[in-house]
């Protein structure tokens, strides 16, 4: 069963829905959304919000 995550890009505000496999890393997150986005997999704020 995956997690649903919600991804957004605060230099343009964009969001992105994804679900997870619990196994994957913070990193292979990162990864895929800089991929989505074209931009580089660098320095990202990550935070827990609360479920609605």
């Amino acid at each position: 069963m995956g997690i649903k995550i919600t991804v957004k890009n605060t230099a343009d505000g964009s969001t992105i829905k994804m679900e997870v496999d619990p196994k994957e890393t913070v990193s292979d997150i990162i990864d895929s959304a800089a991929e989505y986005w074209k931009r580089d997999a660098g320095a990202y704020v990550l935070k827990k919000a609360r479920a609605s």
